[in-house]
């Protein structure tokens, strides 16, 4: 179904298996980062996503992918953007 919707071909081979752990593996630090209120962490992946937000619209650019990956390469900058606006410094009283 998440093929289908980015409209990329289905595949039978294990790469989107091994993509999937990958992501899976993602969550999991993402999710000890926020228990553990390592704020460090969620800085270091503003610059990430931004990256994902650079290489997907490139990838649809050069005719790579079809434009659906540009989408979802936006909700990782409007996170991005969210992410920094919510761990900027507190203003000083």
């Amino acid at each position: 179904p998440l093929f289908a919707l980015l409209r990329l071909p289905a595949s039978h081979e294990v790469w989107p298996r091994v993509v999937g752990v990958l992501a899976l593996v993602l969550a999991h630090y993402y999710t000890q980062a926020a228990r553990h209120e390592v704020v460090a962490f969620f800085r270091w992946t503003i610059s990430a996503r931004l990256m994902v937000f650079v290489v997907f619209g490139l990838f649809v650019v050069f005719g790579l992918s079809p434009f659906p990956l540009a989408l979802l390469g936006t909700v990782d900058l409007a996170s991005a953007l969210w992410t920094a606006w919510a761990l900027r410094p507190s203003p000083v009283n």
